[in-house]
């Protein structure tokens, strides 16, 4: 029996790569998107703080000053900024669903070529649930990963340091606070994503085995 090659994260990333470069254009734009409104949502809230502040020194002074234009105008800002963010975001949803569904049409493709051409023992001494998984279950998992997962991770990054920058600005001495902390959650996830790797690889084990049935 042949022995299954392996893959490590990096080559498996590169070669992925090279499906998703065919519409590099596409996924650069969903990014930009992703990025720009998850910047506009977190500028919003500020926004909506310092309307509440507004409020509360014109109330304490007795109306005194109180401008409805200068009010609307704040307004009309956040609801700008929640419109663009929520809508890029969609927009960049609906961008990566469409580019995972054509890579993962390429990869549904490939894999019915190389079941025509496999010897018969292979079907014999493998499982039919278990092929029945690699392409159902791993091809929707894969879907899934370049539709959202691969996409968060590198907007997450830039989010990351957008907030960081943001909370250095608000208060720094909680900033310092959080970047004392953030090495130790990244240790933990760390933990728990290699736990939780062997147990993912047992589930999709055991999900083969009940297609079999």
């Amino acid at each position: 029996m042949a022995k299954k090659k392996k893959y490590s994260y990096s080559q498996l990333l590169k070669r992925l790569g090279a499906y998703i470069y065919k519409d590099k254009k596409k996924f650069t734009f969903a990014i930009i998107l992703l990025v720009l409104g998850n910047f506009a949502l977190s500028i919003a809230p500020k926004l909506v703080g310092n309307v509440v502040d507004l409020l509360s020194s014109w109330v304490q002074n007795g109306y005194v000053g109180f401008d409805i234009n200068y009010l609307a105008l704040y307004l009309l800002g956040i609801s700008a900024l929640y419109v663009f963010g929520n809508g890029s975001t969609i927009l960049a949803n609906r961008i990566t669903l469409v580019i995972s569904r054509k890579v993962t049409r390429v990869f549904r493709n490939r894999l019915y070529v190389k079941l025509n051409k496999v010897p018969i023992n292979y079907l014999d001494t493998h499982s039919s649930g278990d092929i029945m998984a690699r392409l159902t279950n791993d091809l929707i998992t894969f879907e899934t990963f370049i539709s959202s997962d691969l996409t968060d991770f590198i907007v997450q990054i830039l989010i990351l340091i957008l907030v960081f920058v943001m909370m250095i600005l608000v208060n720094p001495y909680l900033t310092a606070i959080y970047a004392v902390l953030l090495p130790i959650a990244f240790i933990i996830t760390a933990i728990m994503t290699k736990k939780t790797k062997t147990q993912f690889k047992i589930q999709q084990s055991s999900v083969g085995e009940l297609n079999g049935f």
